[in-house]
C-alpha cells in the first residue's frame, strides 16, 4: 500500500514523540507506551509493503532492499547532514527491518527500560531513552566522516537498540550490582553490570575486528556512551527519582528495628517517606535507596539490600524483617 511519505513522516513522527508525553497525561508507564509505539510502527511498516520487508521476507535479516519506510524514516548521514532531514533522528528510532529485529528489541526494551523506570521514574528512563538514540547518531555520523569503523555516510541506520543501549548504560551506572532477569542462555537474574558489560564488549570486539552483520555496533556503543554519562550526571546531582510513578496503593511501617539501623538523617527521611506514602512504586524505590542508609545488625557493615519484606546483609546474611505491608490499600 503506498502512502504518501509526507503523511508517512508525519505518522512516525507522532509515533516516536508521542510515548515521551502520554506518561505526563495518562500517568502511565513510558515502557508501555514506548512499547506500543514501536508495535504500531512496525504494523505501519507491513502495511507500506510487506512483500520486501527486511529485504528477505516477514521474517527473515536484511539482503540490502529497503522498505520505502526504511529509505525516508531511516537515519542516513547524507540525509541528515546535507539535506537536514532532521525528523530521521527520532524517527528512525521506530523503523525496524524485519520481525526478528522488531521483536529481539522490544523484549530487550521492555526488560531495561522496566527496571530502570520502576526504579528512578519514567523522566530519567525518557531522557536516556531518546539521549542514547541520539549520541549513537551522532557516533555514527563522526565515523562516516571520518571513515572509520566501517561506516558509510549512504547506509540507512533503523532500530531502537542505540536507544536501548542508553537505558542499559543509565543502568550500569545507577544500579550496576543489583539483579534483573534477563535471557541469557537461560533466563534467569543476572547482574546488571554483567548484562551490560558483556554486550558492550561484544559491540566494542565488533568494531575492532570490522565485523560486516549489518548490525549498528558503533551506534550501540554510541547509545550505551550517552547513558552512563547521564547516569554520571544523576549521580553528581543527587536526583533519587520522582514521588509518584503508578497509583498501586500501599502502606509500610518500618518498625523501629529497622529505624535503629539508620546510619545517618538521611536514612530517617527516607523512612519518613516512606511511611508517609501510599504509591506502591514509590515505597518500593524508596525502600531499595534505605538499604544504603542501614547497618548490619550482625557485622555491623553499612549497605543492605532490600527484599520483598525484609533488609538482608550481602556480607553475613544478617536479615532484619519490616514491621507492617500492606498492599492494595484504597488510594487517596
Amino acid at each position: 500500500m503506498y502512502i504518501p511519505p509526507p503523511v508517512l513522516i508525519g505518522v512516525f513522527l507522532i509515533l516516536s514523540i508521542s510515548p515521551a508525553i502520554l506518561p505526563w497525561i495518562r500517568r502511565g508507564m513510558f515502557t508501555w507506551y514506548a512499547a506500543i509505539s514501536i508495535s504500531v510502527a512496525f504494523i505501519v511498516q507491513l502495511i507500506v509493503d510487506i512483500k520486501t520487508l527486511g529485504g528477505g521476507g516477514f521474517f527473515l535479516p536484511s539482503s540490502g532492499t529497503f522498505t520505502e519506510a526504511v529509505e525516508v524514516l531511516g537515519y542516513q548521514v547524507v540525509a541528515v547532514m546535507e539535506r537536514m532531514e532532521l525528523w530521521r533522528c527520532f524517527t528512525s528510532l521506530f523503523v525496524h527491518l524485519n520481525t526478528f529485529h522488531v521483536l529481539n528489541n522490544l523484549i530487550f526494551f521492555i526488560i531495561f527500560a522496566y527496571a530502570l523506570e520502576s526504579r528512578i521514574g519514567r523522566k530519567v528512563t525518557i531522557a536516556s531513552f531518546y539521549l542514547g538514540g541520539l549520541i549513537g547518531e551522532l557516533l555514527v555520523t563522526l565515523a562516516a566522516l571520518y571513515g572509520v569503523w566501517g561506516e558509510s555516510p549512504f547506509t540507512y541506520g533503523v532500530g531502537a537498540s542505540g536507544a536501548i543501549f542508553g537505558i542499559a548504560g543509565a543502568l550500569l551506572i545507577l544500579y550496576p550490582r543489583e539483579k534483573i532477569f534477563f535471557p541469557i542462555i537461560i533466563f534467569r537474574k543476572f547482574r546488571i553490570v554483567h548484562i551490560v558489560g558483556l554486550y558492550f564488549l561484544m559491540d566494542f570486539l565488533a568494531i575492532v575486528v570490522g565485523a560486516r552483520d549489518n548490525i549498528g555496533h558503533v551506534a550501540h556503543v554510541g547509545g550505551m556512551l550517552g547513558g552512563v554519562l547521564l547516569g554520571y550526571l544523576i549521580q553528581r546531582t543527587g536526583y533519587e527519582g520522582e514521588e509518584t510513578l503508578k497509583p498501586t496503593a500501599m502502606s509500610v511501617d518500618v518498625g523501629e528495628d529497622v529505624k535503629r539501623l539508620a546510619t545517618d538523617d538521611r536514612g530517617l527521611e527516607i523512612i519518613s517517606l516512606i511511611e508517609s506514602s501510599q504509591e506502591r512504586e514509590v515505597i518500593m524505590i524508596w525502600l531499595e535507596k534505605l538499604g544504603g542508609h542501614l547497618r548490619c545488625p550482625k557485622c555491623g557493615r553499612v549497605g543492605l539490600r532490600f527484599q520483598k519484606t525484609h533488609f538482608r546483609c550481602p556480607e553475613c546474611g544478617g536479615r532484619v524483617k519490616l514491621k507492617r505491608v500492606e498492599r492494595e490499600v484504597s488510594h487517596p
